[in-house]
């Protein structure tokens, strides 16, 4: 499994471990993000959307070719108490992750909640959605031959992991970030944005061998805003 958005380099993976053995990459960015929960799209966003997720300053859309996050500045929403004038507009900063050449059109809610949301928009019956599920984390299938994309979270972080399955090929995996530039420092993406950085946490991966967890070397390759 990897885990989040970001392409990379695995310098230690060689095609008969490929061949015969699971692969998990773990990536885990550090921003304010509460616990999340992922609401799939029953008709009540565009067609593009696969869902959406809450964060404590903002949301993820999971979408059919990326992963759009809007963020905003906690100050700025602190400030939003019930009998203070509506602002005109809002704090923020709006980023896309791209998987390249990727597919991410399968997809599917793991884990549910006992609760749904109920979504009545625009006045107009085709924009509302009843009993609408809710999950703790969503999965992405085969976007790229024999590896998903699973999204969840901590109490501490957001996490992501691809998960290769044997037959599949990590190095096809490439992030394009849009809307936001990307460094390269110790190992870790950083990623500056108008209301804050987010870090991408140095990435983990390995191989469940018999019953031995086997780490797997690994590093981030990151060159004109694209991760591989």
């Amino acid at each position: 499994m990897y885990k989040r958005q970001l392409s990379l380099s695995l310098g230690g993976l060689t095609p008969v471990l490929k061949a015969f053995f699971n692969l998990i990459v773990l990536f885990a960015p550090v921003i304010a993000w509460a616990q999340m929960r992922f609401v799939p799209n029953a008709g009540q966003w565009p067609d593009h959307v696969n869902a959406r997720a809450e964060l404590t300053h903002g949301q993820i859309w999971y979408e059919q070719n990326a992963i759009t996050y809007q963020l905003f500045d906690p100050a700025f929403i602190q400030g939003l108490h019930p009998g203070n004038a509506h602002p005109d507009s809002i704090v923020g900063h709006v980023y896309r992750m791209r998987f390249v050449g990727a597919d991410l059109q399968g997809t599917s809610g793991l884990d549910p909640e006992n609760y749904y949301y109920n979504f009545y928009q625009k006045n107009d019956p085709l924009h509302w959605a009843d009993h609408v599920p809710v999950f703790n984390q969503w999965l992405f299938h085969h976007i790229y031959p024999h590896i998903d994309t699973r999204f969840y979270s901590t109490s501490e972080t957001a996490k992501y992991d691809f998960i290769v399955a044997p037959g599949g090929d990590p190095s096809q995996i490439t992030l394009q970030f849009e809307g936001v530039d990307a460094a390269l420092i110790d190992g870790e993406i950083h990623l500056k944005t108008a209301v804050g950085e987010v870090i991408e946490k140095k990435p983990f991966a390995y191989q469940i061998i018999g019953a031995q967890l086997v780490e797997i070397p690994i590093a981030y390759v990151l060159e004109n805003n694209q991760l591989r």
